[in-house]
């Protein structure tokens, strides 16, 4: 979300955007991406994980499978045809409610705002880092229809974004995982993208050239 709303106030409205907080020691400001309005502010860790439903968690872990399955089955003549609509109801829940001078956008403005992205697709993809790599790695585990998808593929996708698109290093010890990020590297040569490894001799080589940040 804030990569989507850096682009579009800088190629759309032409205003100056925030630098994007990649990390925090604050989980005040993880509570202000979710919630906006409702943060709280002095939030612990206790308290976050004190007030999730599980309830309701538990069933959405079910949909990163069942999307992959479904997208295993589609030819890619078929999924060329429909790029564009599916880019748009991917992007959607990522462009900003409010403007920004924080006036509410109505929902006509917001889908202009996600055809804008899709038009330029390839500035965004550039100056959208974790949305370049969650679109090539859903491209990447769809091509394997081998593979029957698990649960934990959702919370593994979340992980490799971020690790790939804003750290030096993405160490697992997850083979599919980590083949998985190599592939995306090699789509997205133009981008700099982490250093991915599965063996802690490789993480033990990485870290004497001087990299420091490890995920």
């Amino acid at each position: 979300m804030q990569e989507v709303r850096r682009f579009l106030w800088k190629y759309y409205f032409d205003h100056p955007a925030d630098e994007i907080v990649v990390s925090s020691p604050h989980l005040s400001v993880v509570d202000f991406f979710l919630s906006k309005r409702t943060t709280r502010i002095g939030l612990t860790a206790r308290q976050f994980i004190g007030e999730l439903d599980y309830d309701l968690l538990n069933p959405l872990k079910d949909f990163s499978p069942q999307a992959q399955t479904a997208l295993q089955r589609v030819e890619a003549a078929e999924h060329k045809a429909k790029d564009q609509e599916i880019f748009l109801a991917w992007l959607t829940n990522s462009i900003p409610l409010e403007g920004p001078h924080g006036r509410v956008m109505s929902v006509s403005r917001r889908i202009e705002l996600a055809q804008f992205c899709y038009e330029r697709r390839k500035a965004f993809f550039v100056a959208c880092p974790a949305m370049a790599v969650e679109v090539s790695l859903t491209t990447d585990r769809a091509r394997d229809r081998s593979r029957n998808p698990t649960r934990s593929d959702g919370p593994d996708a979340s992980h490799t974004v971020m690790a790939l698109s804003y750290c030096d290093i993405f160490f697992t010890r997850d083979r599919h995982q980590g083949n998985s990020a190599g592939a995306v590297r090699r789509m997205l040569k133009g981008l700099s993208l982490a250093y991915v490894c599965v063996e802690p001799k490789q993480l033990s080589k990485l870290l004497q050239t001087g990299v420091s940040t490890i995920t």
